[in-house]
């Protein structure tokens, strides 16, 4: 996860021109930095019963706070993701809406979003630095009592999804990598997901360009592979030392090649 190399690969510029054209029938639409925050309170929520975040997070399933701590934590990874994907490596973020009109003047919230970084931008979403910036600057993701005892090296483990997503990338310098999607619990199982993916494949199928993801839970995989991705890899997940009886967590790598690409 925290290596850096030159920038090569397809460029934010492109991306966006593609994505820009096909934005607006589906209600999606491309957020900027004043949508970052709209952006992270999305993610947050719709992770709040995400098996990986429950995994990393290690909290009791009777635990009082239970739900203020994972959303505390969801916010920081996807703080993370989004903040560094934006500034840091010329991402993209999408964003969807269950209605475009207005509720008391007020535009809705997001009710899911979308980040992607193009090949051109990975180095930096891998660099340590800009991991170690954003901790000072937003403390720890695990920083209270109740949290497991192993919740910090489980998320030091998830490095070998880099090594793996380099690995299987590494046949297509230009390509697009989504970091995170997710739904508002509230918003889930309208298709608003699909909207997302639709936008984003409409930009990358005329690029010619492929999308990778990581997921979890065979359900998951199940669908990526109903939106045209296909399994590449599986791997385990655990950190030194855990013999919990949740240690071991498994991890599906996707890949989506651009319609009317050789196989």
């Amino acid at each position: 996860m925290f290596c850096c190399t030159s920038q090569v690969g397809l460029s934010r510029e492109d991306l966006v021109a593609s994505l820009a054209d096909r934005a607006g029938p589906e209600r999606v639409r491309l957020l900027g930095a004043s949508d970052l925050e709209a952006t992270i309170d999305a993610l947050a929520d719709a992770f709040q019963k995400d098996p990986l975040s429950l995994w990393l997070a290690g909290l009791a399933e009777d635990h009082p706070d239970r739900g203020e701590l994972m959303l505390r934590t969801n916010r920081w990874v996807s703080g993370g993701m989004a903040t560094i994907s934006l500034k840091k490596c010329r991402g993209v973020l999408l964003g969807v809406k269950e209605e475009e009109e207005e509720v008391d003047g007020k535009g809705l919230p997001l009710a899911g979003a979308m980040v992607a970084v193009p090949s051109s931008g990975i180095a930096h979403l891998d660099n340590v630095l800009h991991w170690i910036m954003y901790c000072i600057r937003n403390g720890s993701p695990f920083p209270k009592e109740g949290y497991g005892e192993f919740s910090y090296q489980r998320f030091g483990a998830m490095n070998v999804l880099t090594a793996k997503r380099t690995q299987h990338m590494s046949p297509y310098p230009d390509h697009i990598y989504i970091c995170q999607v997710g739904v508002r619990g509230a918003s889930q199982g309208r298709g608003l997901g699909g909207r997302m993916f639709r936008t984003m494949f409409g930009a990358t199928d005329s690029l010619g360009v492929p999308v990778y993801l990581e997921t979890e839970s065979r359900e998951n995989e199940a669908m990526y592979r109903h939106l045209g991705f296909e399994t590449v890899d599986t791997l385990t997940l655990k950190a030194k030392g855990d013999t919990s009886p949740d240690a071991e967590f498994e991890m599906y790598c996707m890949l989506r090649l651009p319609v009317g690409a050789p196989p």
